[in-house]
């Protein structure tokens, strides 16, 4: 879940480690996330729908580069199902006590931003492929711009005050410079 906070929704280390249990559950989502925790001490078969999702949630400036009040869309389906199995993970490993954050560490404590860049690192070095916390939102521009987004679109989604962040982003998609070199050379 905390992949595709960054790679589907083109979240930073820092909003991702803020991230609120408030943010992203609904009403009906928050009642069963509490109902879950009493019943769920042993196993957990809480059943959670889309439903008890938000389709998008507010960045508070206190999270965000340059401390202004945005949103983020949890408009993925991926996304969506990947918070809604992480939620009966954290309701088993995390009984004791109540912390709002949605992603916590396994001592159940709150990421901070840097954890949560340390953790990045962490699963690049396991998985063997190089990342790092922000490659999601260079990955998320290039598979954005080729699904045909307007390039503007594209810097609302990340948050850019200047369009020319994005368009860094776009002019360094080595994948996307890989496709039009074979292109350009018509497989010779």
């Amino acid at each position: 879940a905390i992949l595709m906070m960054a790679f589907k929704v083109g979240l930073r280390s820092k909003e991702i480690s803020s991230i609120t249990l408030d943010d992203v559950l609904t009403r009906k989502g928050k009642s069963k996330y509490n109902s879950a925790k009493v019943e769920c001490e042993t196993e957990c078969e809480t059943e959670w729908e889309n439903d008890d999702l938000k389709d998008s949630f507010t960045l508070r400036s206190a999270t965000t580069k340059g401390s202004k009040v945005d949103s983020a869309y949890l408009a993925s389906k991926i996304v969506r199902e990947s918070i809604l199995e992480y939620l009966s993970e954290r309701v088993m490993m995390f009984q004791r006590g109540e912390i709002d954050n949605l992603f916590l560490t396994k001592r159940g404590k709150p990421f901070t931003p840097q954890s949560m860049s340390q953790l990045f690192m962490a699963m690049s070095k396991l998985s063997g492929v190089e990342f790092s916390s922000h490659s999601g939102r260079r990955t998320l521009v290039g598979n954005l711009v080729r699904k045909g987004l307007h390039i503007f679109d594209i810097q609302s989604i990340l948050r850019h005050r200047s369009v020319q962040t994005t368009v860094l982003y776009y002019q360094q998609d080595e994948r996307r410079l890989g496709d039009l070199m074979a292109d350009a050379q018509n497989g010779e």
